[in-house]
């Protein structure tokens, strides 16, 4: 546990810019509802929803990523076998051999 570095200690510089621009959509179209003019409407209905759905299409691909690098890390440790049962593969191993 000492040698293991903590790879989720902050979040990455990708997801706040997601969670930057999901908020600023969002104030669009709050401004849209409380000030309802047509200029803030369409402002709401077009400009924010193009940053809104870039922040959602950012957050997505930081999950995805995040989930791929955790499933191959996964992978990897149940791939390489501890010594322990390095030790026990061989032991069956040899005990199993019929003798001629």
């Amino acid at each position: 546990m000492s040698g293991e570095r903590a790879t989720h200690a902050r979040p990455p510089r990708l997801l706040k810019v997601a969670c930057l621009l999901t908020l600023t959509s969002l104030a669009l179209i709050c401004w849209a509802i409380l000030h309802p003019v047509p200029l803030a409407v369409i402002a709401a209905m077009s400009i924010g929803q193009g940053i809104g759905a870039i922040g959602a299409a950012l957050f997505a691909w930081v999950v995805l990523r995040d989930l791929r690098s955790s499933l191959r890390s996964g992978l990897a440790k149940r791939a390489a076998p501890t010594d322990a049962e390095g030790e026990a593969d061989q032991g069956a191993g040899a005990g199993s051999e019929t003798p001629k």
